[in-house]
Parts: structure tokens; C-alpha cells; sequence
């Protein structure tokens, strides 16, 4: 079994206060890193049971989250090219269905709908990414360990210019 990380970056300006429009800043593609899906929210944790791992428990999607980030990874809702089985749609029947189950939720007035297998949903703050990045590099480290502080140091920027940044992530 493989597991996707998805990785979006939002950011808003502090000059927002007291209260906050967060905005889709960035999409990253992280690889297939075990190591750090478990430090992010305690993912395919069992592929390390030699190290002893302080991982993040998933903290679900913030309540403004943006649509944007959503629909980076969303099905579109369309019976016709469901039918032919293209790729990211569904049909209106298989989304009224898990829309009703709770494993999804409707996106762009019910044009799109996010997936029902991802699972997981949890953001972090730059000192919360920064503390996973100690953990990772003191695990061992992965194929993500430039592309992570390369986000880290994007989020940073962004924090000395005025703006917050969050990470969203989930798991599919």
C-alpha cells in the first residue's frame, strides 16, 4: 500500500487582524516519504518500529480553510466523463453519497467535491513544521529533507514580511 501526502501552503497578512482571509499560496509535491508522514500526523508510523518517533496527531482541517487548497485536490462532478472513467470525476449519485456519509464535502456550488479516501487532514504552523524537521533530521532524515526546508524557509520569508503561513496536508 502507498500512501500520497498532499501538501498545500496558505498565507495571509497580519494587517488582517483580528480576523484572518487566508489565501492558496502554494502546492508542493513532497515524494512517498514514510518517515515524514509519520512525524506529520502519525501516517504508516508501523514502517518504524525500531525509532522511537514524537509524531503530530491530526488536528483536521481548520475551520477557513481555503476552497483553493481544497480544490487542488478535488473530483470534479460530471455523470458523462464519469462514465467514460476519466480521470479526478465522479458521478452526481457517488457524490450525494459520500457527501451524505460525511466523507465528503461539496466544493464550487456542487461542481466539485473533495476525495473520500483522503484521510488524515491536519495543518501545521512554521514552528510546528520547523519542530518536525528537527525529528526528521534526527531520525535519519529522507528524500524530502531539502524540500522541506526549502518550505520552511519560504514560510519564514513570508512571516518576516508581514504575512502568516500554515501548511494543510492530508493523506490519501
Amino acid at each position: 500500500m502507498s500512501t500520497a501526502l498532499y501538501f498545500q501552503v496558505e498565507v495571509t497578512s497580519t494587517k488582517n487582524y483580528p480576523r484572518l482571509r487566508w489565501w492558496h499560496f502554494a502546492r508542493i509535491g513532497l515524494a512517498q516519504d514514510y518517515l515524514l508522514f509519520a512525524l506529520l500526523g502519525s501516517v504508516r508510523r508501523d514502517e518504524f518500529p525500531d525509532i522511537e518517533l514524537q509524531c503530530q496527531a491530526p488536528k483536521g482541517l481548520p475551520d477557513d480553510v481555503t476552497e483553493a487548497s481544497l480544490k487542488e485536490e478535488a473530483l470534479t462532478v460530471d455523470d458523462e466523463r464519469s462514465e467514460r472513467e476519466a480521470f479526478d470525476t465522479c458521478s452526481r449519485k457517488e457524490a450525494e453519497e459520500w457527501v451524505q456519509a460525511g466523507w465528503s464535502r461539496y466544493l464550487d456550488d456542487g461542481e466539485m467535491v473533495t476525495h473520500p479516501e483522503f484521510y488524515s487532514h491536519s495543518w501545521a504552523t512554521l514552528e510546528e513544521l520547523e519542530q518536525v524537521q528537527q525529528r526528521y533530521l534526527a531520525a535519519g532524515g529522507g528524500s524530502d529533507e531539502p524540500l522541506l526546508g526549502a518550505v520552511i524557509a519560504m514560510m519564514n520569508s513570508l512571516q518576516q514580511t508581514g504575512h502568516l503561513a500554515r501548511a494543510i496536508f492530508w493523506f490519501g
